[in-house]
C-alpha cells in the first residue's frame, strides 16, 4: 500500500510559509489537530510528501526500536563546495555511524567537567553586564543578551578563542554566527530550496551557509589548528577533542581516543548507542574540513538554541514569581552548601532548576519536529501501510507537548510536571530528540543553561514587560524557532 492511499492534505499553507505569514510550527500543529483521531497522516510540503506520526508507540518504534529503517536526516552534502555542511547533523549511513561512534567520548561527564570553568567564566561576565540594566531599570530583549553568552561559550569551548568580551574580534565572530544561522528574510527560502530542490538551489548558486561565513570559520579552524600544533598547546575544550581524533586518524593509533571513560551505569548511559562500522566503510577522514564542519555544527546547535531557551526560561520566571522565588531559594541553598563555589556536583543538585528548564522546553521548544528519512521500506505495525524508501517522516513533538491529552492545562507553566525527571526523552517529551540520533551535545547544552540561569538568579530577579507578545508565538519570519517580537524583561538586583 502506497503513502498516496493515506489521507493526504495538500497543504495550502506552502504559500504562507514562503510569504512568512505562518510559522512552520503553527502549520504542523494545524495538521496535527485535523488528524486528531488518526495514528498517522500525510500531506505535501511543496512537492515533497510527508508522513506525520501521531501514535506514541509508533513514534517510539521509529525513533528507537526500528531506527535502522529511519537513520538518515539532514541537508544534501557537498564536501567540495560547502564543507561545513558535512557534519554529524547532516551525515548519513555509514559515514554518520562512523562519526557518531568517534564523537561519543567527547561529551562524557569527565569532558563536561573539564569545560565547566570556561562556561562559568562566561556566566560571570554576563552577570556583570546585566548590572547596567538592573541599575537603570531598562527593559531588555533578552535574546540578544543571552546570545552574547552562548556565542562566548562556543568561541571558548568549541573554537578555543580566548578573546575579550565585546572586542572587535568577538563582534566579528558573532556577526558570522548570525550570518550563518541567523533569521534573515532569505534564510527560510534558502534552506527550503536546499532541502527540497537541491538541483535548483545549486543551479542558482544558493548555499546553505554564505560563502564569506564558510571561509571565516574554515580560516579560524585552520589558524587554531596550526597554532596548537606548532606551539604544543592543549586545552580542555571541544577543539582539543577533535584534534585528538584527527591525530588518531593520521597515525592509525586507536588508543588516543576511546570510550573507556564512559560511565555505562550512570549519567553517560545516553551515549551508549554503538554501531559496527569503520573508516573503510565510511570513507571519512578527519581532515581540516571535517574538523571545521563539526565545530560549526556545535556552534549552530549551541548558540541559537541555548540563547533562545534561556530567554524563554526567564520569560516564564518573570510571569510566575513564586516559581522564581522557589528557584532562587534552591540556588542559594545549594551554593551555600558548597561555600559559594560552582561545581558540577552543585549544579547536579539543583533539581528544581532542571524542572524549570524542561517545562520551558515543553511549552516552547526551539525545534518543533523531529525529521527522519526512510532508508528501507517499512511496514507500519498493525496496518497494511508501507512507508516507501525516501519518504520524509516527521514527529510533531511540539504539538504533542502542548496536547491536553498528555499535559492537562498545557498552557500553564508548571515545573512540577517534571519532578523526578532529568531530561529523559520520551514520546511525549523530546526537545533534544530520542534514540541514536538524539542530540549528542544535550548535556553540554543543559549545563550551559543551568549555569546561565542559576548565575542570573543568584544576583537578580526578573519581571515581565508589556512589550512581549503573550502568550508566546512563533515568529513566521524566522528559520530557527523564536518568539515573535522578542522576549522583553526587566532585571532587578535581589537586594532591592
Amino acid at each position: 500500500m502506497s503513502l498516496v492511499s493515506i489521507h493526504l492534505l495538500v497543504c495550502d499553507s506552502n504559500y504562507d510559509l514562503l510569504a512568512r505569514n505562518k510559522a512552520h510550527a503553527d502549520v504542523i500543529r494545524e495538521i496535527y489537530k485535523i488528524f486528531h483521531k488518526e495514528r498517522y497522516c500525510g500531506f505535501y510540503q511543496f512537492r515533497q510528501p510527508i508522513f506525520m506520526v501521531r501514535d506514541l508507540q509508533l513514534i517510539e518504534r521509529i525513533m528507537i526500536k526500528d531506527f535502522s529503517y529511519f537513520e538518515d536526516r539532514g541537508l544534501p552534502l557537498d564536501m567540495e563546495n560547502e564543507p561545513l555542511t558535512v557534519n554529524l547533523t547532516n551525515l548519513r549511513g555509514s559515514q554518520w555511524r562512523y562519526l557518531r561512534n568517534k564523537l561519543t567520548p567527547t561529551f562524557t561527564t569527565g569532558k563536561l567537567k573539564g569545560m565547566l570553568e570556561q562556561i562559568c567564566n562566561c556566566g560571570a561576565e554576563l552577570v556583570e553586564q546585566l548590572e547596567k540594566y538592573a541599575t537603570t531599570g531598562e527593559e531588555v530583549d533578552t535574546k540578544s543578551v543571552m546570545f552574547s553568552f552562548s556565542t562566548d561559550v562556543i568561541a571558548s569551548c568549541a573554537f578555543g578563542m580566548q578573546i575579550k568580551s565585546e572586542s572587535s574580534e568577538l563582534q566579528k565572530f558573532k556577526e558570522m554566527v548570525n550570518k550563518s544561522i541567523g533569521n534573515s528574510a532569505f534564510t527560510p527560502l534558502r534552506i527550503a530550496l536546499k532541502q527540497f530542490y537541491p538541483k535548483l538551489a545549486n543551479f542558482l548558486g544558493i548555499k546553505a551557509i554564505p560563502s564569506d561565513a564558510n571561509n571565516y570559520f574554515m580560516n579560524i579552524t585552520k589558524a587554531t589548528l596550526q597554532h596548537r600544533l606548532k606551539n604544543n598547546v592543549r586545552r580542555e575544550d571541544f577543539f582539543q577533542m577533535l584534534l585528538t581524533l584527527k591525530e588518531q586518524d593520521d597515525t592509525n593509533n586507536t588508543t588516543l581516543s576511546n570510550d573507556n571513560d564512559i560511565d555505562t551505569s550512570g549519567e553517560d548511559i545516553q551515549l551508549q548507542y554503538k554501531y559496527n562500522t569503520d573508516a573503510k566503510d565510511s570513507n571519512l577522514k578527519f581532515t581540516e574540513k571535517l574538523l571545521a564542519a563539526q565545530l560549526f555544527a556545535f556552534l549552530a546547535a549551541g548558540s541559537e538554541a541555548v540563547s533562545t531557551t534561556a530567554s524563554i526560561v526567564l520569560h516564564f520566571l518573570g510571569h510566575y514569581p513564586e516559581t522564581q522565588k522557589r528557584l532562587q531559594a534552591e540556588v542559594d541553598e545549594v551554593l551555600a552548601k558548597y561555600n559559594g563555589q560552582w561545581s558540577y556536583q552543585a549544579l547536579k543538585e539543583m533539581t528544581y532548576l532542571n524542572q524549570v528548564i524542561q517545562e520551558a522546553q515543553r511549552i516552547f521548544p526551539i525545534a518543533h519536529i523531529h525529521l527522519r528519512n526512510c532508508t528501507i521500506p517499512y511496514k507500519v505495525p498493525d496496518s497494511d501501510l508501507v512507508i516507501e524508501k525516501g519518504t520524509v517522516v516527521i514527529v510533531p513533538f511540539q504539538s504533542i507537548q502542548s496536547d491536553p491529552t498528555y499535559y492537562p492545562n498545557p498552557e500553564v507553566f508548571d515545573p512540577d510536571r517534571f519532578t523526578g525527571k532529568n531530561f529523559k526523552p520520551s514520546p511525549i517529551f523530546s526537545p533534544f530528540g530520542d534514540g541514536p540520533r538524539m542530540c549528542i551535545a544535550m548535556r553540554f547544552a543543559v549545563l550551559e543553561l543551568k549555569i546561565l540561569i542559576a548565575a542570573i538568579m543568584t544576583k537578580y530577579s526578573v519581571s515581565p514587560s508589556s512589550k512581549t507578545i503573550t502568550p508566546l508565538r512563533y515568529d513566521p519570519s524566522a528559520f530557527a524557532n523564536r518568539p515573535l517580537g522578542g522576549v522583553w524583561i526587566s532585571f532587578h538586583s535581589r537586594d532591592n
